[in-house]
């Protein structure tokens, strides 16, 4: 739907548009051309380098309105071709939607080896916007002014040397009209540039809504397909579906084990006597979709929940997928005495009283992860001689009750990540004496400071924030701080708030841990050229 919204028109314009319009008096007996005069040439002759100088540049202005008339027409065509390809990808869609269907009717049938996979839905693509053309308004403004300005010093004149008309309307005419084309050329160019960019914002808009459904429904595809996968994996593997037996394989498993377990309820202690290689890890997988959920076992002396689900001393090379961690008397997981390599793939750690996850001087790697409604989200804690790196890459941290992340001589990145609605710090950063990348990361809403640095005055080169959003923290104060950065160097401390953003992230329903980006976000469709930069956690 095409909106066409009518700037306010200048006097100028109105003036020059006016120019064209009009229809040329002829009755005025001191007009040289009906009566005659050689006075009006002479006066026109006296003024003619003030004139030419006026009237001089008006070619390039042409050349100028022409080329973004012609930007316009290519993105216009551009839009065009994006506005077919999108029909064909619609059209696509409904066919795999239908071969979709096939796919689960054949697999009903089917044995393991044969099963299939669901294809997943296109995206459609937005409309580019038309400009903002640089160097347009300059030009059209310009054009304006001088417009103005001719009239104006012709108008002087005649008025100057009454009776004498040394600019009559015929000669005057002449004069402007090449300007007045160029500010009417301007101002209908505008015209289709504001109904082309509102008629861009309904097309884009209804992509979006469109792009979130389709995004929804790859989803569903990607489980299905998962879950058609762990079918494959498992046909000749033993699948774990008792916790008894998961405590007691977890105990002897050895490089290269695979750990299948299947969905459902699992109270475990777990501890891993031996450790995987680098080519070799030992792989603890649950059922897709987060369908294998570990609790704490409860100890038959006491009654009590143990402290953690999971707790791992001095191993290496372990992998975890597809496993939900909940409620542990202290920490979700545990990871302490120099752990190297322990790797968490869409997991999630929730409810647990101190920490979602705790890790101790080890290494950590979380991808897909999110880490929900604990007393705080996550203790990452190194040593300042050693290099126990953590890495956390598209990871959710919301909803705890206290800081997000702690991190004491953190070493490593946190990237991709949306750190919101904790009720402490988002980011808290004690012992800075180790380089600390934050990245493509959002910290927003939480209720202490957002980014905090223990004033340390050294090291002020490891402490990096790059690319991320910073928005609303501290709700509990009577003012918003974002940053706790007393130690830096005020330079470097103003330069790391400039370089971040400050807006509303706009996520889908927090309310229900739904920390997508809303079509509407600044965010979702925030680019830096030459490649798209993704902020925040993407579910």
């Amino acid at each position: 739907m095409f909106r066409i919204g009518i700037p306010h028109l200048s006097l100028t314009c109105l003036v020059a548009a006016s120019l064209l319009a009009s229809c040329i008096d002829r009755s005025n007996p001191f007009d040289p051309l009906n009566a005659g005069g050689q006075a009006g040439a002479n006066i026109r002759a006296e003024k003619q380098a003030r004139l030419d100088s006026l009237t001089a540049g008006e070619a390039a202005y042409a050349a100028q309105v022409s080329g973004f008339s012609g930007s316009f027409a290519a993105d216009s065509s551009a839009n065009a071709e994006r506005v077919k390809a999108n029909a064909a990808l619609r059209g696509r869609n409904t066919a795999i939607r239908s071969a979709n269907a096939g796919v689960e009717t054949a697999n009903a049938k089917a044995v393991p080896d044969s099963l299939r996979h669901k294809e997943a839905l296109a995206l459609l693509d937005t409309l580019r916007a038309y400009g903002p053309y640089a160097g347009f308004q300059s030009v059209r403004t310009s054009v304006q002014v001088r417009t103005a300005n001719l009239a104006r010093f012709m108008a002087d004149a005649n008025a100057e040397h009454t009776p004498t008309v040394p600019y009559p309307s015929a000669y005057a005419d002449s004069v402007l009209r090449p300007f007045a084309l160029d500010t009417l050329a301007c101002f209908r160019l505008q015209i289709r540039i504001d109904s082309g960019n509102a008629a861009v914002a309904d097309s884009n808009k209804a992509v979006r809504a469109y792009d979130a459904l389709r995004v929804a429904d790859n989803a569903v595809v990607q489980l299905y397909n998962d879950s058609v996968d762990f079918v494959k994996r498992t046909q000749n593997q033993h699948i774990i579906t008792k916790p008894d037996s998961l405590q007691g394989i977890t105990f002897v498993a050895k490089a290269g084990d695979s750990l299948l377990i299947g969905a459902g309820r699992y109270p475990v202690d777990l501890r891993f006597t031996n450790s995987g290689t680098p080519d070799s890890p030992i792989v603890v997988r649950g059922y897709p979709g987060l369908r294998t959920l570990f609790v704490p076992a409860i100890d038959k002396n006491t009654g009590k929940p143990s402290n953690s689900t999971l707790i791992l001393s001095g191993r290496s090379y372990i992998r975890f997928e597809d496993l939900e961690f909940r409620g542990g008397a202290i920490s979700g997981v545990k990871l302490e005495n120099g752990c190297r390599n322990i790797a968490f793939r869409r997991c999630v750690f929730d409810s647990s009283a101190q920490f979602g996850l705790e890790v101790i001087d080890s290494d950590v790697d979380l991808l897909d992860c999110r880490l929900l409604a604990n007393g705080k989200g996550a203790r990452l804690q190194g040593q300042e001689q050693m290099d126990y790196r953590v890495h956390l890459y598209n990871v959710l941290v919301a909803g705890n009750k206290g800081h997000g992340l702690e991190c004491v001589t953190p070493w490593g990145e946190i990237l991709n990540t949306t750190i919101a609605d904790n009720d402490g710090e988002g980011i808290r950063v004690n012992s800075p004496r180790r380089a600390l990348t934050i990245a493509n990361t959002i910290v927003a809403s939480n209720g202490g400071i957002g980014i905090f640095r223990e004033a340390e005055n050294g090291f002020q080169d490891l402490f990096q924030v790059k690319e991320s959003d910073v928005w609303n923290n501290n709700l509990t104060g009577t003012v918003r701080i974002n940053w706790g950065l007393q130690a830096l160097d005020s330079t470097r401390a103003e330069a790391l708030k400039n370089a971040a953003l400050d807006v509303d992230p706009v996520f889908n329903d927090a309310s229900r841990f739904d920390y997508g980006l809303n079509p509407a976000s600044l965010l979702a469709g925030y680019e830096k050229q030459p490649l798209p930069v993704i902020i925040g956690y993407r579910p």
